[in-house]
């Protein structure tokens, strides 16, 4: 199952905000091929928090 947790930090200086996205690497994959490989197997609950988180 891929699982991976993300971490948005925000830092402003001088009034300019600048944003930094960072994640944990998946050895399987992106979601998105995780998603479209699996599809039939998940149902839409599962599809919906994947999609969400």
């Amino acid at each position: 199952m891929l699982l991976a947790e993300a971490l948005i930090i925000t830092v402003e200086f001088d009034a300019i905000q600048k944003y930094s996205f960072v994640m944990e690497y998946a050895d399987s994959g992106t979601l998105n091929t995780y998603l479209n490989e699996h599809f039939s197997e998940l149902n839409w609950v599962t599809n919906i928090t994947y999609h969400h988180n």
